[in-house]
């Protein structure tokens, strides 16, 4: 039995040591002044230059060319289709479908 208690007390010693010596090395580090470096210098530029105020002129306003009516009319086309068939189906009646037409045909 007198063993077990002096091996006790040696564990507890060597424990208060170590905690001792965690607080004092806690307490140096707390003194030392933080040495701090100095920032780096970008290698790329972080930001386009700022833009003169010189007046420029905006680009011409382009009109629709034939390829863009087209596409306007192949999609209205497409779409007329698209009802025909929801009417086909019996998704929508009679007067939304001519509703719907009608918006389509005028591009509303």
């Amino acid at each position: 039995m007198e063993a077990s208690v002096m091996v006790a007390i040696v564990i507890a010693i060597v424990i208060n040591v170590l905690n001792a010596r965690k607080k004092q090395k806690a307490q140096q580090d707390k003194k030392r002044p933080v040495e701090r470096t100095a920032a780096r210098t970008p290698t790329v530029p972080l930001h386009r230059p700022a833009p003169s105020m010189e007046h420029r002129p905006s680009a011409p306003v382009r009109s629709y060319n034939q390829a863009g009516l087209d596409h306007f009319a192949r999609d209205k086309a497409r779409r007329i289709a698209q009802l025909d068939e929801w009417l086909k189906n019996g998704l929508i009646d009679k007067a939304e479908y001519n509703v719907l037409k009608d918006r389509f045909q005028r591009g509303v």
